[in-house]
């Protein structure tokens, strides 16, 4: 019998464990869209328990980032609230162990630490986001590529990696949910 079914018990409510994530997304964004990560922890149920964003972007708007075709821009790395109002085209989502947490957190605040410059061919959205997904031992593809086609290649060179690992080794870090995926994305 349940605990709530005995009289006058309580239902058992068992404690929320905490797993560590890292989302990395490609919003929605004109001709070349724009990506970010999601991080924090997810309840057991697979839910987001704790969430926070970072990404880079041209300080100054269209007209900066425009600017950042031919000259670097100064950046930031706090995505303002339209970047997390837009339409997520792609995501792939990782659990992370703690020490891989940590190294995200490291990562990230050395990211903002230093002086950082956007441009569109030397540091950009998807040079932040594989700066990110290396510290917590993911290969990353080219990063010279649209952020709509970025996310599904950074899934796909990951998750071949983990289909090819050998079954015998132990996982480097606790089963993975399924990835998001959104279709279609904007031609």
């Amino acid at each position: 019998m349940c605990a709530r079914d005995q009289p006058g018990g309580e239902a058992a409510m068992p404690a929320e464990t905490f797993v560590y994530y890292v989302e990395f997304r490609a919003a929605r964004n004109g001709v070349y869209g724009h990506t970010y990560i999601a991080y924090g922890q997810i309840k057991g149920s697979g839910s987001p328990a704790i969430a926070q964003y970072a990404d880079i972007h041209p300080n100054g708007g269209f007209l900066k980032m425009v600017l950042g075709h031919f000259i670097p821009i100064a950046a930031e790395t706090e995505p303002v609230e339209e970047t997390l109002q837009r339409e997520v085209i792609r995501a792939y989502r990782r659990t992370l162990s703690a020490e891989e947490y940590q190294a995200l957190m490291a990562t990230l605040a050395r990211v903002r630490a230093r002086c950082r410059w956007w441009h569109v061919f030397v540091y950009n959205c998807n040079d932040f986001v594989a700066e990110i997904a290396r510290a917590v031992g993911l290969r990353t593809p080219t990063t010279l590529m649209r952020p709509y086609e970025f996310i599904p290649a950074l899934h796909r060179l990951n998750e071949a990696a983990r289909a090819a690992a050998p079954e015998h080794a132990p996982p480097a870090s606790p089963p993975q949910p399924e990835p998001v995926h959104i279709d279609p994305a904007p031609a």
